[in-house]
């Protein structure tokens, strides 16, 4: 290719001089020839830039359906993973829920008992204002876990993000069981200051001299 280059401009060279205006007109003559060579050049450089367009089209196409897969396969594995966050939050919500009524019936266990021990002359008002910490507390405890099951089932309705997700069970679950423990500290103090409880003493009436 290179010597067919020379070769005509050397031909371009040694007939440039003599070369009529009537065949510089574009079509005949030397420019003519230039016009067709160049042309032919175009030609064969579009020829060999055919199978590289298709090769990158063809790359494209590949990477397009890869794109298209990977998406599928991570719906598909988001899917699945809201899926187990469901079953996980349904089971702990359960487990969670039956602590809270525990700690309720022990709270009822504990005033039956100091509405005993009250009626056999025992002084129960620091326990009974102990015991009603604990049911706020319990009751602080049942509000967080329904507020807790209700945002989750909003963010599964509105199909947040599956990270964002996860994130929020986090701190929903630690919220309600801390406030569980701390329902749980209150109900053991009152039951800690049940011990050694006694009688108020009678007091004696000295008679009117």
């Amino acid at each position: 290719m290179k010597k067919y280059v020379v070769s005509v401009v050397s031909l371009a060279v040694v007939l440039g001089g003599a070369v009529s205006p009537a065949l510089a007109d574009r079509g005949s003559g030397i420019r003519g020839f230039f016009d067709r060579f160049r042309q032919e050049q175009r030609d064969e450089d579009e020829a060999e830039d055919e199978p590289r367009q298709e090769s990158r089209s063809r790359d494209e196409d590949a990477a397009s359906k890869s794109a298209e897969l990977r998406w599928k396969l991570q719906r598909q594995h988001n899917a699945e993973r809201t899926e187990r966050l469901k079953e996980f939050w349904d089971k702990a919500g359960k487990r969670l829920q039956g602590i809270v009524n525990r700690e309720s019936q022990m709270s009822e266990r504990i005033a039956e008992q100091l509405a005993r021990k009250k009626s056999a002359g025992m002084n129960t008002s620091e326990q009974e204002a102990l015991l009603r910490d604990a049911d706020a507390a319990i009751s602080t405890a049942q509000t967080s876990l329904t507020e807790a099951t209700l945002t989750m089932k909003r963010l599964r309705d509105e199909q947040a993000p599956i990270a964002d997700m996860i994130v929020r069970a986090r701190e929903l679950h630690k919220t309600v069981i801390g406030d569980i423990r701390v329902a749980l500290r209150a109900l053991v103090d009152v039951i800690v200051s049940m011990r050694g409880m006694s009688a108020v003493p009678t007091q004696t009436i000295s008679p009117t001299p």
